[in-house]
């Protein structure tokens, strides 16, 4: 509601006439948060705000009272075996004249 702060009724609130406390108290810093870890993916975006507003919050607990003993010792992560082994490939890595690729000399491939 429009100058809200204006009504007689509630100016024992002390209503602020605009919106600046929320943008450099609470949007600045998110992003600002943002543009300093501008390589996160979008759901790592989404964890980091959550992060910090919960660590904003009126009583966050400390990361120590997040932990749970099944943290302690989470599961092996499961290993992907590949099918092919690791390493550059034997064929398909070199130019060759039959797919016209080779080094030329001179202008479109002309001898001077």
């Amino acid at each position: 509601m429009l100058f809200t702060y204006l009504d007689p009724n509630v100016e024992a609130l002390v209503i602020g006439s605009t919106t600046n406390r929320i943008e450099g108290g609470t949007n600045h810093p998110i992003k600002d948060l943002l543009r300093r870890h501008r390589g996160m993916t979008s759901d790592h975006q989404r964890r980091a705000v959550e992060w910090w507003c919960y660590l904003h919050s009126p009583d966050p607990r400390t990361p120590r009272e997040l932990i749970k003993p099944k943290h302690y010792a989470p599961a092996p992560a499961r290993q992907i075996r590949p099918e092919e082994p690791y390493g550059p490939a034997a064929y398909d890595t070199v130019t060759t004249a039959e797919e016209g690729l080779w080094a030329r000399q001179g202008w479109a491939g002309r001898s001077r």
